[in-house]
């Protein structure tokens, strides 16, 4: 059996990896609340700083990591923007151990993450616990 590697994805190989994980993508735009399509996301990967991170065994690519570095006044932290994928289990440890190693390196105090309330479960065993939940309350409310 072969080991999952993981490695961020060079810009300029982008396009040659994107549809390979578009759908990974695109089921992570899916939960965004109408904020994001698929090619939103493609181009912040492209023309702004937010690395594409990619677990692969071999040609199969397993999973896929958006992250982005957000610079609080006192805080610096490796925000997971979008995250997708399949057999998670397989390579949920070597993505959050590269990383943790990538924040770490560039200076950061933490991983921080928003999504729905099961990511909780899926990340507890690495030590992470939800300190928030975000909600957002439509303005258009009908009574």
């Amino acid at each position: 059996m072969s080991e999952v590697r993981v490695s961020a994805v060079p810009k300029e190989l982008v396009p040659n990896i994107w549809p390979q994980v578009e759908q990974y993508v695109r089921d992570a735009v899916a939960h965004s609340q109408g904020k994001y399509e698929t090619e939103d996301v493609l181009a912040l990967v492209l023309e702004y700083d937010y690395p594409l991170w990619i677990a692969f065994d071999g040609d199969d690519i397993k999973g896929a990591v958006i992250t982005r570095f957000i610079d609080y006044p006192r805080k610096r932290c490796l925000s997971l923007e979008m995250c997708g994928g399949k057999e998670s289990a397989v390579w949920k440890k070597p993505m959050l151990d590269m990383l943790r190693n990538w924040a770490k390196d560039n200076k950061c105090d933490a991983i921080e993450a928003h999504g729905r309330v099961g990511w909780e479960r899926v990340f507890r065993d690495e030590g992470y616990k939800a300190t928030l939940q975000s909600f957002e309350l439509p303005l258009d409310i009908q009574e």
